[in-house]
């Protein structure tokens, strides 16, 4: 298990690792494709200076339908184009939320958790638009790992 020194993370870092604790010790089945989706679109938020919440406060919250919804339909969507190597699956998470975001940035969709998640459960239409023919021919997966 890797130690931290918790006097050197940030807010909405203590706030994510006690979310995680909160879970833990609620004894949580939290799909584990609901903690790479929300992992995946909190790096995303964190690098345009946004925060997410929680995943505690995520599951308990309104969001919490969008979230398995649209985790399902983008493990669905990995595990039929991408190895199940986990730092690839990873990888391919995060290139799928840029995607997503990158879409809801030229519909004049403001990039927020919310639209993120709620936009998931879209992912493959949106992966057609933005790589059109590539799914249909099997390419989009070699695609995905080149820009992983």
């Amino acid at each position: 298990m890797e130690k931290l020194e918790l006097g050197k993370l940030s807010q909405d870092e203590l706030r994510e690792l006690a979310g995680r604790i909160a879970l833990q010790l609620e004894g949580s089945t939290e799909s584990p494709d609901n903690e790479l989706l929300h992992s995946a679109i909190s790096s995303y938020l964190a690098g345009i200076g946004v925060s997410a919440p929680p995943v505690v406060a995520v599951r308990k919250g309104r969001d919490a339908k969008a979230l398995r919804e649209g985790a399902s339909a983008v493990s669905s969507f990995v595990a039929e184009h991408v190895t199940k190597r986990r730092v690839e699956t990873i990888a391919t998470y995060r290139v799928l939320v840029r995607m997503l975001a990158r879409h809801l940035r030229n519909n004049g969709i403001p990039v927020s958790y919310r639209t993120l998640v709620r936009s998931a459960a879209n992912v493959v239409a949106i992966a057609d638009c933005a790589y059109p023919g590539y799914r249909e021919a099997g390419l989009l997966g070699r695609i995905l790992r080149t820009v992983a």
